[in-house]
């Protein structure tokens, strides 16, 4: 019921709040009950790709699992069985997530990263018109006080898109933004190099292929005169060295690596002590001279 004054104009709200990305259309009417005349109005409203969820920094190490439950809301009045895509290579889990009407549901992934370094992306939780027959009033089963082990699949990588093709296209979509640290694993092994300033050292390291295919292995070289190949080709359980050189310019200590990583194999590396001494001194032949010349 809405009371509008003589000759006063008066706000009726109107609220629009959609759970899928959809293009809605519908009216309203009101109608005055003492002349019965109505006043209609039409409205189209467009549900966009919402922000996301939270903003989840997670710390791991490299080779090494580290899990995470996330709790993903369903903002719907029936059951929703998600699809789970993620654009981030390492991180794992079930692909498919199923949700009760107007609940929270947790859901666990695995990170396991090849390699160390910082890397940013997003999980979504998606159902769409080609999922509609998970939009039912169904409900989960209920355990024995025991979480359920699902085969722990890798997600599909693919790019998520918030625009969608079709106008009458309903997407439920929520998303978390992960940012995932992944710092290195223990060196194989810590080496001492001493080399005089002005001279070179050569340095020798083991690199064994452990797969039975060809390896290409990317190294990056870190440290003050440390210098070496960018790449190291393998055939299938081949054993070759790898030789750096260590060139310094300066007197002084400090640590430097040899670091070799694959996505095949993911990461290794070698921590170097790097010494350089004072350049060793040059014996001159005798100069003689007359006096006063």
């Amino acid at each position: 019921m809405l009371c509008v004054p003589a000759c006063k104009t008066s706000e009726y709200p109107v609220m629009f709040k959609p759970a899928f990305e959809c293009v809605t259309t519908g009216k309203l009417v009101l109608k005055n009950e003492t002349d019965g005349s109505e006043n209609v109005f039409h409205f189209k409203g467009t549900g966009i790709k919402s922000l996301a969820l939270d903003h989840v920094v997670i710390d791991c190490q490299v080779k090494q699992i580290t899990k995470k439950v996330l709790m993903v809301p369903n903002y719907t009045q029936a059951c929703l069985s998600c699809k789970v895509v993620s654009d981030l290579r390492t991180v794992s889990g079930p692909p498919l997530l199923t949700m009760k009407a107007g609940q929270i549901a947790p859901y666990q992934i695995q990170i396991l990263p090849w390699k160390r370094g910082k890397f940013k992306g997003v999980i979504s939780f998606e159902v769409n018109d080609e999922t509609a027959p998970h939009l039912t009033n169904c409900s989960l089963q209920e355990t024995d006080g025991e979480e359920p082990l699902p085969c722990m699949l890798k997600l599909p990588s693919q790019a998520i898109n918030a625009e969608s093709s079709e106008e009458n296209c309903k997407v439920y979509r929520v998303w978390f933004y992960l940012e995932i640290n992944s710092a290195p694993a223990p060196p194989e092994q810590c080496l001492c190099v001493c080399c005089a300033v002005q001279n070179t050292i050569h340095l020798e390291l083991s690199i064994c292929n452990p797969i039975n295919e060809h390896l290409t292995l990317h190294v990056i070289l870190n440290g003050n005169g440390l210098i070496g190949e960018g790449s190291l080709v393998l055939k299938p359980k081949e054993m070759i060295l790898y030789v750096a050189k260590y060139a310094p310019n300066s007197v002084g200590k400090s640590i430097g690596s040899i670091i070799f990583q694959s996505e095949s194999v993911g990461e290794f590396w070698y921590e170097i002590e790097l010494i350089a001494e004072k350049p060793l001194p040059k014996n001159l032949p005798e100069l003689q001279c007359e006096l006063g010349k």
